[in-house]
């Protein structure tokens, strides 16, 4: 997002025109992805879409704050990002149907 100031916030708030929209047709990849991973913690299918939301948001928020330079402590930004994402693994794995 800092190589291309704005490209991200672009897309914010948007829809597609219709199906065939490039827009339409990426939105539609990047959900089919974070949907793929997230069935392989064999979640309650009711708790799907909440998994899904979740995960859009908290990448969404990580996204702004490091673009915005919200991110003024001392510690690596990447090193909280990994961080962040091995939480949310091990939450998902407890939250997953065995």
């Amino acid at each position: 997002m800092k190589k291309h100031p704005g490209r991200y916030a672009a897309t914010l708030g948007i829809r597609p025109a219709d199906a065939d929209d490039p827009l339409a047709v990426a939105l539609e990849r990047t959900l089919a992805s974070f949907a793929a991973v997230l069935r392989g913690y064999r979640l309650e299918p009711a708790d799907e879409i909440h998994a899904l939301r979740m995960l859009r948001s908290i990448l969404h928020g990580f996204a702004i704050l490091e673009a915005s330079d919200g991110f003024q402590l001392g510690a690596d930004v990447d090193d909280s990002f990994t961080w962040m994402v091995d939480f949310i693994d091990r939450g998902l794995r407890g939250a997953g149907t065995r």
